[in-house]
């Protein structure tokens, strides 16, 4: 397969790939190339990786039901053309004393194969209320981390949880950046890339010689306009001096980390295997890279995958854009390799990945079986995966037949607020969830999910 073009940076990207245009002190600190993360508080060494499923995970699909009542009013009733066989899906322990039951789709099986006993599904969670079914707004509204529209403040909280923990740029790596929120820090900026392996060390970035200079006079005006005169002047220069010293650390101790081609496979080489990839060669730098100290700091990875809009056609796994099966493969294969890598690594117990998605589907197929081309239109509740030092097993409440009946409202309502999830996980971290949610009304309840 050929490699994808790869985008060409923005400038705003570039920015906030080189610690951002604003310029602070945390500027200057980030650019000491031996003491990338050195002034922050030692954390709990965790790491959180977070993947995006764009467009509107079939919950109902990607985690069926495979025992119980429901399977019939799923399979039969609403789904005939989409139904996934109790058969064909993959167990899911853990599940003893629940009357419906719920299973893998067979597509998830290269990451079953190694990490069933540390995968627990989160049934019926979503944004609470009535956020509509618009891609953006439900995108926005959870990584605002709320449940509505309210205030002026624009920092995500992805964000927020580096603001209030004042990491610095490197403990934030994002890899894909679907909300502009996502990154939007107030303090230091997240690391942004697409590709690791494709950073030209022998440049300041990816632009072509006109923007490049352009860059450079406009970072050079922007330091002599904020510290002119001050005692600081002299600090962002050396600072700007050091950034190529910093870019060399970044190269030699990360980006040629040694990873893949384990037991499990080789990441794929497209946007989402380069992701992973990635994400792996930053948490074998926590191990294998003393320079940059990593090794005892919290780590946040954002990740992303599209493909999850699935209208019409939601059942074919030939199409290479198509189907949910194909984009669940792609996803669990790669998830496999960045399993094994963490294995090795030594980093398993250390590391959670959450998949998110900002909608589920609607529970009838949008298509007749005569049609064969039956797809899945926006919901509301969903059900999604956490990977790690967990037990295997399902929490919250299965919907009822008659919700999933309901053909005026179409789909699941959630029953587990979406923030509980990442609640439990900054739990885990050691970080108080009210820090970071503070919507008005909302009040963290933990799920167990480690415990």
């Amino acid at each position: 397969m050929a490699k994808p073009h790869r985008p060409s940076l923005s400038r705003r990207g570039f920015l906030q790939l080189l610690g951002g245009a604003t310029g602070s002190l945390a500027f200057s600190s980030m650019f000491e190339p031996r003491l990338l993360l050195a002034q922050s508080q030692q954390g709990t060494g965790k790491n959180l990786v977070v993947c995006n499923l764009l467009g509107g995970l079939d919950g109902l699909a990607a985690y069926p039901f495979t025992s119980g009542p429901l399977v019939s009013v799923v399979n039969s009733e609403l789904r005939p053309s989409l139904a996934i066989s109790p058969g064909s899906a993959l167990s899911i322990g853990g599940q003893s004393g629940l009357t419906n039951r719920l299973g893998l789709h067979p597509a998830f099986a290269p990451l079953h194969a190694l990490a069933s006993s540390r995968m627990k599904v989160v049934q019926g969670y979503g944004i609470p209320g009535d956020p509509g079914r618009s891609h953006d707004t439900c995108q926005i509204l959870m990584s605002l981390g709320k449940s509505r529209m309210e205030g002026t403040s624009m920092v995500g909280f992805l964000a927020r949880l580096m603001d209030t923990q004042n990491w610095e740029s490197m403990q934030y790596w994002a890899l894909r950046v679907p909300n502009s929120t996502d990154v939007n820090s107030e303090k230091n900026p997240p690391v942004t890339t697409w590709d690791l392996d494709s950073l030209d060390f022998t440049r300041i970035g990816w632009e072509d010689d006109n923007a490049r200079d352009y860059i450079a006079d406009l970072r050079k005006s922007l330091i002599e306009l904020r510290s002119a005169s001050t005692p600081l002047h002299e600090k962002y220069s050396s600072a700007l001096r050091s950034m190529h010293d910093t870019v060399a650390v970044v190269r030699s101790d990360i980006a040629e980390q040694s990873v893949g081609n384990n037991s499990a496979g080789n990441y794929s080489d497209d946007w989402l295997g380069y992701q992973f990839r990635d994400a792996a060669k930053i948490l074998a730098s926590k191990v294998n890279s003393p320079n940059v100290s990593f090794r005892n700091k919290d780590m946040l990875i954002l990740t992303a995958q599209d493909g999850y809009d699935t209208h019409s056609d939601q059942n074919n796994s030939f199409a290479q854009e198509a189907g949910i099966g194909a984009r669940l493969g792609e996803l669990a294969s790669n998830l496999a390799v960045f399993y094994r890598d963490l294995q090795t690594f030594g980093l398993l117990d250390d590391t959670v990945i959450v998949l998110v998605s900002e909608f589920g589907r609607t529970t009838y197929q949008n298509a007749p079986v005569s049609q064969g081309t039956a797809g899945t239109d926006h919901g509301h509740g969903s059900n999604t995966l956490i990977i790690g030092p967990t037990t295997a097993g399902v929490v919250g409440d299965a919907p009822t037949a008659n919700e999933l009946r309901d053909q005026w409202y179409n789909a699941t309502i959630p029953k587990v607020d979406f923030r509980n999830v990442f609640g439990d996980i900054f739990s885990w971290m050691g970080i108080p969830p009210s820090s970071i949610f503070d919507e008005t009304g909302y009040t963290y309840s933990s799920l167990g999910l480690f415990s």
